[in-house]
Protein backbone atom coordinates (compact mmCIF):
# COMPACT_ATOMS: atom_id res chain seq x y z
CA UNK A 1 0.00 0.00 0.00
CA UNK A 2 0.92 3.49 -0.89
CA UNK A 3 0.12 6.13 1.77
CA UNK A 4 0.42 9.58 -0.31
CA UNK A 5 1.49 12.40 2.85
CA UNK A 6 0.69 15.84 2.05
CA UNK A 7 -0.40 19.06 3.54
CA UNK A 8 0.76 22.50 3.80
CA UNK A 9 4.26 23.88 5.06
CA UNK A 10 5.01 23.71 8.21
CA UNK A 11 2.25 20.63 9.59
CA UNK A 12 4.82 18.44 10.23
CA UNK A 13 4.96 16.04 6.79
CA UNK A 14 8.24 14.97 7.93
CA UNK A 15 7.57 13.71 11.19
CA UNK A 16 5.16 12.31 9.74
CA UNK A 17 7.23 9.92 7.82
CA UNK A 18 9.64 9.95 10.39
CA UNK A 19 7.15 7.91 12.94
CA UNK A 20 5.69 5.61 9.63
CA UNK A 21 9.64 4.65 8.72
CA UNK A 22 10.06 3.50 12.53
CA UNK A 23 6.76 1.60 12.51
CA UNK A 24 8.38 -0.46 9.58
CA UNK A 25 7.03 1.56 6.22
CA UNK A 26 9.74 2.47 3.85
CA UNK A 27 9.65 5.90 2.86
CA UNK A 28 10.24 8.35 -0.18
CA UNK A 29 10.78 11.92 0.34
CA UNK A 30 10.14 13.95 -2.68
CA UNK A 31 11.62 16.91 -1.18
CA UNK A 32 14.81 15.21 -0.87
CA UNK A 33 14.37 13.70 -4.45
CA UNK A 34 14.18 17.27 -5.22
CA UNK A 35 17.52 18.38 -3.39
CA UNK A 36 19.26 15.31 -5.36
CA UNK A 37 18.03 17.05 -8.97
CA UNK A 38 19.56 20.20 -8.04
CA UNK A 39 22.53 18.80 -8.05
CA UNK A 40 22.06 17.39 -11.69
CA UNK A 41 24.16 19.41 -14.39
CA UNK A 42 21.62 19.33 -16.77
CA UNK A 43 18.88 20.73 -13.94
CA UNK A 44 21.34 23.19 -12.89
CA UNK A 45 21.95 24.72 -16.31
CA UNK A 46 18.22 25.21 -16.98
CA UNK A 47 17.96 26.97 -13.54
CA UNK A 48 21.15 29.46 -14.50
CA UNK A 49 19.54 30.00 -17.86
CA UNK A 50 15.98 30.77 -16.33
CA UNK A 51 17.24 32.80 -13.21
CA UNK A 52 20.93 33.76 -13.86
CA UNK A 53 24.14 32.84 -11.61
CA UNK A 54 23.02 34.61 -9.08
CA UNK A 55 21.04 31.26 -7.35
CA UNK A 56 24.90 29.67 -6.78
CA UNK A 57 26.37 29.81 -3.69
CA UNK A 58 30.25 30.09 -4.12
CA UNK A 59 30.81 26.55 -5.15
CA UNK A 60 28.68 27.00 -7.89
CA UNK A 61 26.05 24.53 -6.67
CA UNK A 62 22.17 25.63 -6.52
CA UNK A 63 21.48 27.44 -3.51
CA UNK A 64 18.60 27.25 -2.39
CA UNK A 65 17.88 30.01 -0.01
CA UNK A 66 18.87 32.27 -3.04
CA UNK A 67 16.30 30.60 -5.06
CA UNK A 68 13.57 31.10 -2.73
CA UNK A 69 12.61 34.14 -4.22
CA UNK A 70 10.54 32.49 -6.55
CA UNK A 71 8.04 32.19 -4.04
CA UNK A 72 7.00 35.75 -4.29
CA UNK A 73 6.23 35.12 -8.07
CA UNK A 74 3.66 32.96 -9.45
CA UNK A 75 5.49 33.01 -13.06
CA UNK A 76 8.82 31.99 -11.25
CA UNK A 77 7.50 29.54 -9.52
CA UNK A 78 5.48 27.66 -12.27
CA UNK A 79 8.83 27.98 -14.32
CA UNK A 80 10.94 26.48 -11.19
CA UNK A 81 8.19 23.63 -11.02
CA UNK A 82 8.15 23.14 -14.65
CA UNK A 83 12.23 22.66 -14.60
CA UNK A 84 12.12 20.01 -11.58
CA UNK A 85 8.91 18.67 -11.27
CA UNK A 86 9.25 15.70 -14.55
CA UNK A 87 12.23 15.10 -12.97
CA UNK A 88 11.22 14.64 -9.30
CA UNK A 89 8.38 12.39 -10.32
CA UNK A 90 10.38 10.18 -12.80
CA UNK A 91 12.67 9.81 -9.84
CA UNK A 92 9.54 8.96 -7.03
CA UNK A 93 7.87 6.70 -9.82
CA UNK A 94 11.33 4.81 -10.22
CA UNK A 95 11.36 4.74 -6.27
CA UNK A 96 8.24 3.05 -5.89
CA UNK A 97 8.86 0.74 -8.56
CA UNK A 98 12.22 -0.71 -6.26
CA UNK A 99 10.05 -0.46 -3.06
CA UNK A 100 7.00 -2.28 -4.55
CA UNK A 101 9.00 -5.50 -4.60
CA UNK A 102 9.02 -5.64 -1.02
CA UNK A 103 5.93 -5.95 0.70
CA UNK A 104 4.23 -3.64 3.72
CA UNK A 105 3.66 0.29 3.78
CA UNK A 106 5.26 2.93 1.49
CA UNK A 107 5.23 6.36 2.54
CA UNK A 108 5.34 9.06 -0.19
CA UNK A 109 5.23 12.33 1.28
CA UNK A 110 4.53 14.95 -1.46
CA UNK A 111 4.18 18.71 -0.25
CA UNK A 112 2.41 19.40 -3.89
CA UNK A 113 0.54 16.05 -4.49
CA UNK A 114 -2.64 17.92 -5.15
CA UNK A 115 -1.76 21.32 -6.93
CA UNK A 116 0.58 18.99 -9.15
CA UNK A 117 -2.65 16.42 -9.63
CA UNK A 118 -0.17 13.05 -8.12
CA UNK A 119 -2.85 11.46 -6.58
CA UNK A 120 -2.60 8.81 -8.66
CA UNK A 121 0.84 7.52 -7.39
CA UNK A 122 -1.00 6.63 -3.83
CA UNK A 123 -3.80 4.28 -2.83
CA UNK A 124 -4.45 6.50 0.30
CA UNK A 125 -3.76 10.50 0.62
CA UNK A 126 -3.48 11.93 3.70
CA UNK A 127 -3.27 15.31 4.62
CA UNK A 128 -0.93 16.47 7.62
CA UNK A 129 -2.93 19.60 9.38
CA UNK A 130 -1.51 22.31 11.74
CA UNK A 131 -3.37 25.36 12.41
CA UNK A 132 -1.58 28.68 11.27
CA UNK A 133 -0.23 29.37 14.51
CA UNK A 134 1.82 26.46 15.02
CA UNK A 135 2.63 26.39 11.35
CA UNK A 136 4.10 29.87 12.02
CA UNK A 137 6.22 28.74 14.93
CA UNK A 138 7.87 25.72 13.42
CA UNK A 139 8.53 28.03 10.62
CA UNK A 140 10.12 30.48 12.65
CA UNK A 141 12.27 27.90 14.12
CA UNK A 142 13.77 26.89 10.86
CA UNK A 143 14.63 30.45 10.28
CA UNK A 144 12.07 31.63 7.76
CA UNK A 145 10.85 35.67 8.03
CA UNK A 146 7.31 36.77 8.72
CA UNK A 147 7.25 37.41 4.57
CA UNK A 148 8.80 34.34 3.26
CA UNK A 149 6.33 32.30 5.55
CA UNK A 150 3.23 34.23 3.85
CA UNK A 151 4.65 33.84 0.62
CA UNK A 152 5.20 29.78 0.84
CA UNK A 153 2.21 29.30 2.26
CA UNK A 154 0.44 31.55 -0.34
CA UNK A 155 2.23 29.55 -2.89
CA UNK A 156 0.45 26.42 -2.05
CA UNK A 157 -3.49 25.62 -1.94
CA UNK A 158 -5.40 26.36 0.70
CA UNK A 159 -4.86 23.61 3.89
CA UNK A 160 -8.39 23.59 3.92
CA UNK A 161 -9.11 22.39 0.86
CA UNK A 162 -6.63 19.71 1.32
CA UNK A 163 -8.21 18.38 4.23
CA UNK A 164 -11.90 17.77 2.42
CA UNK A 165 -10.10 16.13 -0.28
CA UNK A 166 -8.11 13.53 2.01
CA UNK A 167 -8.68 9.85 2.21
CA UNK A 168 -6.97 10.74 6.08
CA UNK A 169 -6.34 13.72 8.38
CA UNK A 170 -4.02 13.83 10.89
CA UNK A 171 -3.84 16.81 13.29
CA UNK A 172 -0.55 17.94 14.65
CA UNK A 173 -0.91 20.92 16.69
CA UNK A 174 0.34 19.36 19.79
CA UNK A 175 3.05 16.86 21.09
CA UNK A 176 4.60 13.99 18.60
CA UNK A 177 3.46 11.65 21.27
CA UNK A 178 0.17 12.63 20.42
CA UNK A 179 1.01 12.18 16.68
CA UNK A 180 2.20 9.81 16.99
CA UNK A 181 -1.36 8.33 18.37
CA UNK A 182 -3.13 9.86 15.66
CA UNK A 183 -0.63 7.93 13.15
CA UNK A 184 -1.75 4.64 14.71
CA UNK A 185 -5.14 5.18 15.32
CA UNK A 186 -5.95 6.14 11.41
CA UNK A 187 -3.27 4.82 9.61
CA UNK A 188 -1.93 2.49 10.84
CA UNK A 189 -4.75 0.38 12.93
CA UNK A 190 -6.32 0.27 9.78
CA UNK A 191 -4.03 -1.30 7.37
CA UNK A 192 -4.74 -4.58 6.22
Amino acid sequence: MIIGITGGIGCGKSVVLEILKEAGASIIDSDKLGHEALCESNVKKKLISSFGFDILDDNRNVDRKKLSFVFADKKRLEKLNSILHPIIIKKIQEKIEILQKKSGIIALEIPLLYECNLGYLSDVVCVVYADLETRKKRLEKRGLSNFEILERIKSQMPLEEKVVKADIVIMNNGTKNQLKTEIFEKILNNIE
